[in-house]
């Protein structure tokens, strides 16, 4: 599994209203491109909207929303395919992807915090009887 640490360097901000009208206008302009018999339930699309309130903000605090206002939309199967792929993901059980997750495992000196980046399967070569 890879992870990234997330022990902050800056002080932690909260979304500014510009930031949370901007990423809501977004969101609801990305969703108007979906087919309109896509039937996702309610949780899937609020789990959807906090993963692109994520995105956008990032995007809008490191200056790359420009194309995104610039009138260029992702093409709707893009959005589409993200959000098929948040439904079938919303039944796995274990750490996924862009999980946030603590470790204090057997590796002290990596206790902590991390976002889960990559996960890396493999079966088990032991077994129990």
């Amino acid at each position: 599994m890879s992870m990234t640490n997330i022990e902050p360097t800056h002080r932690a901000e909260p979304p500014s209203e510009s930031e949370s009208e901007q990423m809501e206008a977004a969101f609801q302009a990305a969703l108007e491109q979906l087919p309109p018999n896509t039937g996702l339930s309610h949780a899937v699309r609020e789990r959807a909207r906090a993963l692109f309130e994520v995105g956008w903000i990032s995007g809008v605090r490191t200056g790359h929303t420009g194309p995104a206002l610039a009138g260029v939309p992702l093409p709707p199967e893009t959005f589409s395919e993200a959000l098929a792929s948040l439904a079938a993901r919303s039944q796995d059980s274990g750490p996924g992807i862009g999980q946030l997750v603590s470790y204090h495992g057997t590796h002290q000196r990596a206790w902590g915090r991390y976002w889960v980046t990559g996960i890396d399967g493999g079966a088990s070569t032991c077994c129990t009887a």
